[in-house]
Formats: C-alpha cells, sequence, structure tokens
C-alpha cells in the first residue's frame, strides 16, 4: 500500500471548492507546513523537481476525490516554481517531458488498436512515432530529463529499434538517445541547482 501524505491544511480543505467540485482558486495559503516545505525544496533542485512533478502527475489521474487534492498542490508547485528563471527553465524541460511522454504513449495506444498480428502492430507504432517526428524531442528546449534519473538528459528515441511484447496490452520497449552535455541542454544549469550531465 502507499502512505498519503496531508497536504492541505484541513479545515480550509473544502474552502475553495467551486460548483465543478475543482480548486482553481487554492492559493499557497491553505497547503500544509509540510507541504511548503516539499515544494520549497524542489524548487531549488531540478532533481528533486522532477522527482516531485511527476509523483504528483500520477496521483492527479486518482479518481477517489484526492486527484483534485493533488492537481490543486501540483499547480500551486508549478506557479511558484516559475517565479524565478531557473524555475521558469526547470518548468519548461519538465512540461517538455510530459508533453513527450504523452505523445509516445498515445502512438502506442493507437497502435495497439490496429487489427493485426504484433509485427503489424509494431510496424504501425514506428510509423506513427516518425509520423510526429518523435524521434527528436519537439519544442523549445533540446532535451529533458529522464523521469526515473533526471541528471540523464534525453533527446529523443530510435524509432527503428521500438518494439511491443505480444499481450493484451502490447507494452512497448524504446530505446531513447542521450544528450551530450552542453550548455544549450542546460536549461536547468546552476549552482543552486542539482542536475548531472551524462554523454551519449
Amino acid at each position: 500500500g502507499t502512505t498519503n501524505i496531508n497536504t492541505m491544511n484541513n479545515n480550509n480543505n473544502n474552502n475553495n471548492e467551486n460548483k465543478n467540485g475543482t480548486t482553481d482558486n487554492m492559493n499557497d495559503n491553505i497547503l500544509s507546513p509540510l507541504a511548503n516545505f516539499l515544494l520549497d525544496r524542489a524548487c531549488a533542485s531540478m532533481s528533486l523537481a522532477n522527482y516531485l512533478y511527476w509523483y504528483l502527475k500520477v496521483e492527479t489521474e486518482d479518481d477517489s476525490g484526492l486527484g483534485i487534492m493533488f492537481s490543486a498542490v501540483l499547480n500551486s508547485f508549478l506557479k511558484r516554481l516559475k517565479s524565478t528563471p531557473e524555475g521558469e527553465a526547470m518548468t519548461m524541460q519538465l512540461s517538455a517531458a510530459d508533453e513527450y511522454v504523452a505523445s509516445i504513449i498515445q502512438c502506442q495506444r493507437q497502435a495497439r488498436e490496429e487489427k493485426g498480428k504484433k509485427e503489424y502492430k509494431e510496424q504501425c507504432f514506428r510509423r506513427l512515432l516518425s509520423d510526429h517526428k518523435l524521434n527528436k524531442v519537439p519544442g523549445k528546449v533540446s532535451a529533458i530529463p529522464m523521469p526515473l534519473e533526471p541528471s540523464v538528459l534525453l533527446n529523443g528515441l530510435n524509432v527503428k529499434s521500438c518494439f511491443m511484447f505480444t499481450s493484451a496490452l502490447y507494452p512497448a520497449v524504446i530505446e531513447f538517445t542521450v544528450a551530450p552535455p552542453n550548455r544549450d541542454n542546460l536549461l536547468t544549469s546552476s549552482s543552486s541547482l542539482s542536475s548531472k550531465n551524462v554523454s551519449a
């Protein structure tokens, strides 16, 4: 099982919910001291920011009602992160990584729904990746932190080496390419941040 961390002050949990049950108007004042501590620490470290971002992102998909709370915390985190030039650069990389992963997942899901055997689905998957130009990280950043190891910067993937397993969900194996260390990739490079570089 997992351990839930109370991220809001209990007496304010429902104060900012609108008629749709969302917390669009939530501000930092209703975050718990622990949540504020975590956000402040994450805003000072690319590594921590990466892990916290993906943790919150996954939890927002919780349909038990907690997803709304985690969405509010994520929004507060991103707002706070954007308050400095270094944090703005970190936000750009995290957003680009999120969009890149989502695009790959969309291609995989579309390919697995194609009628035919595994080999045909793999061909469709590779074609979709190529059609969407996902061999390179799209957008304004040239490299993104790997979600599970943010010290590794990725700049694309090898379309030809991608393949799928035979199962109901047809999970895919993807070979990503690692960005060489250079200043263009280091949007988050700062003495106050803990990101590292790995050469290809």
